[in-house]
């Protein structure tokens, strides 16, 4: 019996836990103001394939949640490099915290991707 009651509290412990690890990573969604994209090269070219899975994820989380999403594209080397600075302040938290990890799932894996929240639009010509 006693045994069954500490697995028991482990479990409920273990619960718990993922919660708060979930509602954490969306409290600290909810502070992005701006998500900086920069798409970079290392002599051979951006990766052009995920460029285009990101502005087609833009087109289509535009469509499905009817938001525009507030972007300007600087491009800034001679291999095609390009940061997409993104504000998000137009988004409600649940479309912001949507928008992010679909950014995520998209570009997380994909090389020559850099990925900044808050992070401050370098490459802007004036």
């Amino acid at each position: 019996m006693k045994g069954f009651l500490i697995i028991f509290l482990l479990y409920i412990m273990n619960i718990q836990n993922c919660q708060n690890k979930n509602s954490t990573a969306d409290n600290q969604n909810e502070h992005v103001s701006t998500l900086l994209i920069s798409f970079i090269s290392k002599g051979s070219g951006i990766n052009y394939t995920a460029k285009n899975v990101f502005d087609e994820y833009i087109a289509s989380f535009e469509k499905k949640h009817n938001v525009k999403i507030q972007y300007e594209e600087h491009g800034w080397g001679r291999e095609g490099e390009v940061d997409y600075c993104i504000d998000l302040s137009n988004l409600k938290d649940k479309e912001k915290n949507i928008f992010l990890s679909g950014t995520y799932e998209k570009l997380s894996n994909q090389d020559n991707v850099i990925i900044e929240k808050n992070g401050e639009c370098r490459h802007k010509k004036n």
